[in-house]
């Protein structure tokens, strides 16, 4: 049985690397996070200089190494297509999954870490960050892999080994996203400081942990030491001071606001990015509290980690839905475990009443993705039939789960959100996303202009500087800012061309900025990082034609 299991996990794990490797295949980089860092790791590849990554010739000290060096390991084997920047997050989340099987299997039993790894690999939040060409896939796998370090001794002690890999999978944590990979840390002593009613002293089950943290500030200081050396202390000033504190003290790029009303910013978070799985959580949280998930340890190490995750992340200033996404292994292990209880027919009345209530929160959000999917031909201007199929898809899985729902048959709609999951996820890979493409700008507005410049032709922008055409085109772009700056380059000796979209190309033709330039490239597409639809003009001066 325990051979079945281990190989019915193996089986999940490929097909989540399948799945995920068809949908991140079926579109372009999108503007903006994933452009940056795939450019940003075509110029490490290009010059060499791996101790420290630059975007557009420009030092970005957003995110320390490791998301860069493994990104160009793919880069070396695939190329630069879209896949090979986006590997790093699937084979992250996969094995991120793979380790919640493990945990739920050491905690429970076998069957509900199947329905955790499940779980997790369908929810909203695991699908859109384990498909990204960002660095929380890669991340998520680092500090599940401290975790499971942390969960195969305990609540005995760790040994020497445990703790040197723990140090590893910190250490690995910190390089690919820095001091936020220690948070797997603050779990553990939380975790001890409740299992211990209340006590947290350095005992011999503690100094490891303090050893293993030793181990990871060591790694990650022998590279940011050197990087922030070459850099000239660029990489400390804006990395850790920028970044780091900035974040942690002030909403940075509009990504929060004041500090009370952003307060209980997580829990729609949760409700949406837990989707589909959403319909579980009141049942989940009724069984948590009656102690009928697990005992009193297990509950405690899960209370620590969700707990952990979603209060220091809504103490940071800055809020983003990924922030949290540490918590959802630890969530899934939950509500599988509701799963197998339902199945053994050990829920309460009680718990059975909350999850007919999950239909409650589950319905309004199946509703509201379904008709998104279902108007995306009307609002982008692509063919309508792809979304509707794949509202269709979603509508009927919505329809049969809910019905299972209020019947009590808990598991037998969990099968059908799975299934239906997975049958959402392709349509949408094979039919949706190709038809976004169409509406795209980037690539075919890339592919016209290097059908007319040289390897030195400088390119400028000016209202269009998504950084998706800086990873096309590969190469450098100037950013104007202003007609006077664009009229100023204009007027520079020697060819160029001119990125510029139609708001902006009419204010420069009412200065006569534009004479004598050449269109050689017009598209007309949607602009997803502004939520418009723009038309974007290259043009070519000093008759740049070939």
């Amino acid at each position: 049985m325990v051979m079945r299991n281990g190989l019915k996990a193996v089986a999940i794990l490929v097909g989540i690397m399948a799945l995920y490797g068809l949908l991140a295949s079926s579109s372009t980089l999108w503007d903006r996070d994933e452009p940056r860092f795939a450019r940003a790791t075509m110029e490490m590849v290009e010059s060499g200089n791996y101790l420290y990554p630059t975007f557009n010739g420009q030092l970005r000290p957003d995110k320390p190494i490791l998301i860069y060096w493994a990104m160009s390991v793919f880069v070396r084997i695939l190329g630069s297509r879209e896949l090979a920047f986006r590997l790093p997050s699937i084979v992250g989340t996969a094995i991120s999954c793979y380790i919640t099987y493990l945990m739920a299997r050491r905690l429970s039993c076998a069957e509900t870490g199947l329905w955790a790894m499940a779980i997790l690999a369908t929810s909203l939040m695991a699908i859109v960050e384990g498909t990204a060409a960002t660095a929380d896939g890669l991340l998520l796998a680092c500090m599940m892999g401290a975790m499971w370090q942390f969960m195969k001794v305990f609540p005995g002690r760790m040994g020497i080994g445990h703790a040197v890999a723990l140090g590893l999978a910190l250490g690995l944590a910190m390089l690919a996203k820095g001091p936020v990979g220690l948070l797997p840390v603050l779990i553990i002593l939380s975790v001890v400081y409740l299992v211990e009613k209340g006590q947290l002293r350095l005992t011999n089950r503690l100094w490891p942990v303090v050893f293993a943290t030793a181990i990871a500030i060591c790694i990650f200081i022998a590279w940011a030491l050197p990087a922030n050396v070459a850099t000239g202390g660029l990489f400390a000033k804006a990395g850790l001071g920028h970044h780091v504190m900035g974040r942690s003290l002030r909403p940075l790029e509009g990504h929060g606001g004041r500090w009370l009303v952003y307060l209980p910013y997580y829990i729609p978070v949760a409700l949406v990015f837990l989707f589909p799985w959403t319909i579980h959580l009141p049942g989940a949280i009724s069984a948590f509290i009656g102690r009928r998930i697990a005992d009193r340890r297990i509950c405690m190490i899960l209370l620590a980690w969700i707990g952990v995750v979603f209060v220091i992340m809504t103490i940071v200033a800055t809020k983003l839905p990924h922030y949290v996404l540490f918590a959802w292994p630890a969530l899934a292990m939950v509500l599988a475990r509701v799963i197998t209880l339902a199945k053994a027919g050990r829920l309460t009345q009680q718990d059975l009443r909350w999850l007919r209530v999950g239909v409650l929160l589950y319905a309004p959000l199946a509703t509201g993705a379904a008709l998104g999917l279902g108007s995306l031909g009307w609002v982008l201007g692509i063919p309508k039939w792809p979304g509707v199929v794949a509202a269709a898809i979603l509508a009927l899985t919505a329809i049969a789960a809910i019905s299972f729902q209020f019947k009590g048959r808990i598991c037998h709609g969990s099968y059908v959100l799975l299934g239906g999951s997975v049958l959402l996820l392709l349509a949408i890979s094979v039919l949706v996303m190709p038809a976004i493409e169409k509406v795209k700008i980037s690539l075919p507005l890339a592919k016209a202009i290097l059908g007319h410049v040289g390897a030195d032709t400088p390119i400028a922008t000016f209202g269009y500087a998504e950084p998706s055409l800086n990873f096309y085109l590969g190469k450098r772009m100037e950013h104007l800012v202003s007609a006077e700056q664009v009229l100023e380059w204009v007027h520079r000796p020697g060819r160029g061309i001119l990125v510029v979209s139609d708001p902006q190309q009419k204010v420069l033709q009412d200065q006569d900025g534009l004479a004598g330039m050449k269109v050689i490239a017009q598209v007309n597409g949607y602009n997803f990082s502004k939520g418009k639809r723009v038309t974007v003009w290259a043009l070519a001066k000093d008759s740049i034609d070939g």
